[in-house]
């Protein structure tokens, strides 16, 4: 599914992103995990998310809450290819602090 071309872009960047993350990420009552959550989802032709998975967990109160954030990010700038904007999967982390 990845294409070549341009690749897909959250609104304003990768610095944004995990700003973005770090906003919306709100740590599960009582846990205490610290590492990285890779989250893998689509970004459509229209720059929604979809099928978002955990790819490497921390822990479960944690990856459901990176899932939660994920699902509800922006629509991204989506990938194109030959001019057109096509599918194309995604794995970011999520640093758990």
């Amino acid at each position: 599914m990845v294409s070549e071309g341009e690749a897909p872009e959250f609104p304003g960047g990768a610095g944004k992103m995990y700003k973005y993350f770090d906003r919306n990420f709100k740590r599960p009552n009582g846990d205490h995990a610290e590492g990285k959550i890779y989250v893998e989802f689509i970004v459509e032709e229209d720059g929604s998310i979809s099928n978002a998975t955990i790819k490497r967990g921390l822990e479960p109160a944690c990856d459901e809450e990176a899932l939660r954030v994920v699902r509800g990010m922006p629509k991204w700038k989506p990938s194109v290819r030959d001019g057109k904007p096509v599918k194309s999967r995604m794995t970011v982390p999520i640093v758990v602090h």
